[in-house]
């Protein structure tokens, strides 16, 4: 396409550049950020200090609201991964080169270092013009974060996860066929319709600083083959209810089919 002095190829280029930002604001969340990491992890074969730092920064990131840029002191990873200085640093840089996150460390030691998920710290000259120092890219203009699915959150007593695609009551040969990609679609909308109520009705389950490891959508799919989309609620909201017992468990799908087999057996 040739500009025709009227300006359309800047403007067109901007707002390209515009939507593309808030596009990935809108997409920000845990869910997609740990996905993120797990496509990586086949290819950069990351460690599981490099997975445990990376959970700890998402988890974080969502509690601050989801900004551009967040800080955290090595010292505070240090605490909460149980690990060395060293450790954080090595996987930390794993992380860096996986292209997964972006770091600016602070002026001193003892000043917090910047983290982001969405934009690169660019480099400019300091005074000298010898030494490259590091300095944020300007932050775009934010939009709210929006929820992946913008059907309303139904409350906990009215929620089934009953609109069942009753994956039980296929027949020993249709499951050997590949899905359709309606029922595919179906599955999907359901699963991110559960994800969403995690989210807002039992968010510390949904917090992977709590539980590292979340449901997957087969995972979920594989508890709907046993038990209703109600019972499957109400195991949650016994788990985020039950403070006392909250620090035995790091794998979620694991600790609700524990609960669901003693509650409703297998």
């Amino acid at each position: 396409m040739k500009d025709t002095g009227t300006g359309y190829l800047p403007a067109l280029s901007f707002c390209s550049t515009y939507f593309i930002s808030i596009y990935m604001k809108k997409n920000l969340d845990s869910y997609t950020l740990v996905a993120k990491m797990r496509n990586k992890r086949r290819q950069r074969s990351l460690k599981a200090i490099d997975q445990a730092l990376y959970h700890e920064l998402v988890a974080i990131c969502n509690e601050e609201g989801w900004p551009d840029v967040f800080k955290v002191s090595n010292q505070e990873l240090c605490l909460l991964l149980g690990v060395t200085e060293k450790i954080v640093i090595q996987a930390r840089e794993k992380l860096i080169n996986s292209q997964l996150l972006y770091y600016r460390s602070g002026k001193t030691r003892h000043v917090a270092g910047s983290y982001s998920f969405t934009q690169p710290f660019k480099k400019i000259k300091n005074k000298t013009g010898n030494i490259p120092v590091k300095s944020p890219v300007e932050p775009p203009i934010k939009s709210p974060v929006e929820s992946p699915v913008n059907s309303p959150v139904q409350s906990p007593d009215s929620y089934q996860i009953e609109t069942e695609t009753k994956t039980k009551n296929l027949s020993g040969e249709s499951q050997k066929e590949n899905v359709s990609d309606e029922t595919a679609h179906a599955h999907t909308l359901e699963y991110e319709k559960f994800t969403q109520w995690l989210h807002n009705k039992a968010s510390y389950c949904s917090n992977t600083r709590n539980f590292p490891i979340q449901i997957s959508k087969e995972q979920f799919f594989q508890l709907k083959e046993k038990y209703t989309g109600k019972q499957i609620a109400k195991v949650i909201l016994k788990i985020q209810n039950r403070k006392d017992l909250r620090e035995r468990y790091s794998d979620l799908y694991i600790t609700v089919l524990d609960w669901a087999e003693k509650e409703y057996g297998k």
